[in-house]
């Protein structure tokens, strides 16, 4: 028991303080290609039209993906659990949030990138938007998803309610009420890493996929489910781990779109892994009864919130629970 209570060194303190920890960005596989995504000016529109022609003409592209080229499009990455999918890789018919990526190139360098997203011709009819989570409950509040605004699949229901203990005997006891309405601004933690994925599509036509991601195995199976190929057909490798909680991005599987076999890597940068305006948001109605004592408490509280992991895909959820804590 040595460890317990002691002031031990992290075994990767000295490669942190020095600068020599391998992050993802400092692998070199030979030659690579730069993928950029076309997202979304608007907050909510329909695509009328999307030609990729210009694009996929310019000198130094390899490939212009959209939602066409994408063999499972719609995918949730809690669907294996019984959650519905509803988040596109690629927009599909329209765009639900400002910044919502439509296509991505591969080119030879991040300007001939840049330019071929110049060079992709869009157009859209914008439609009202909801930047309130409580106003998307109103009745005559814009339809933002083709499900409702607020996430229907809690069985038969639009919410969940969840409760322990005696909810009125506490409530009647208590000699302290604190009742107060709690909004936190969007964070986005920013970490120092500098957050890149490697594609590299191997002779043997399996991609493999150097990335940052906290969760290995739970990143494949995304993309193998967006690809449509077998487990097999991926390798993922892991690294140092600068900032968590991230997601899989479209060009993680973006070498299985038109970046030929033997091809030179895809490289995915931070500007990517970001989901511009996308951030968790929420408002908490907090309702705090405590008998003089403090012996216990009962905390109720009403959520409204986009959902977690909600950075690909607009979805209000409401919940409601009460909890009695002794």
């Amino acid at each position: 028991m040595k460890a317990v209570g002691a002031r031990l060194p992290r075994y990767d303190g000295i490669g942190h303080v020095t600068g020599r920890t391998q992050y993802v960005d400092d692998i070199r596989v030979g030659k690579n290609l730069w993928a950029k995504a076309l997202r979304s000016p608007h907050h909510h529109a329909s695509i009328t039209s999307l030609d990729t022609g210009k694009a996929e003409q310019m000198k130094g592209v390899h490939a212009v993906v959209t939602h066409l080229d994408v063999p499972k499009n719609v995918y949730g990455h809690l669907e294996g659990l019984g959650v519905p999918a509803d988040e596109p890789l690629l927009a599909e018919g329209d765009v639900r949030y400002k910044g919502q990526p439509i296509a991505a190139v591969a080119a030879e360098s991040e300007a001939a990138a840049m330019a071929a997203l110049e060079a992709i011709e869009v157009r859209y009819d914008e439609r009202p938007a909801l930047f309130d989570i409580r106003q998307a409950l109103d009745p005559d509040a814009p339809q933002i998803h083709q499900w409702g605004n607020v996430y229907p699949h809690y069985g038969p229901y639009n919410h969940r309610r969840v409760r322990k203990g005696d909810i009125d005997r506490a409530f009647d006891d208590a000699d302290v009420i604190v009742e107060g309405v709690y909004r936190p601004q969007a964070i986005e933690q920013m970490p120092m890493e500098t957050q890149v994925s490697l594609v590299v599509p191997e002779a043997s036509g399996r991609l493999t996929i150097y990335s940052c991601t906290q969760a290995m195995y739970f990143s494949m199976g995304v993309v193998a489910a967006h690809l449509q190929v077998p487990l097999n057909k991926l390798k993922f490798v892991g690294g140092t781990v600068g900032g968590g909680c991230d997601r899989v991005h479209p060009g993680e599987a973006l070498g299985g779109g038109g970046v030929e076999p033997g091809d030179r890597r895809v490289v995915v940068g931070r500007a990517e892994r970001l989901h511009p305006e996308r951030l968790a948001d929420a408002d908490v109605v907090d309702e705090l009864r405590a008998p003089g004592d403090v012996a216990e408490a009962v905390v109720a509280w009403e959520t409204c919130a986009d959902g977690l992991h909600a950075s690909t895909s607009p979805r209000d959820a409401a919940i409601t629970a009460s909890t009695i804590f002794t």
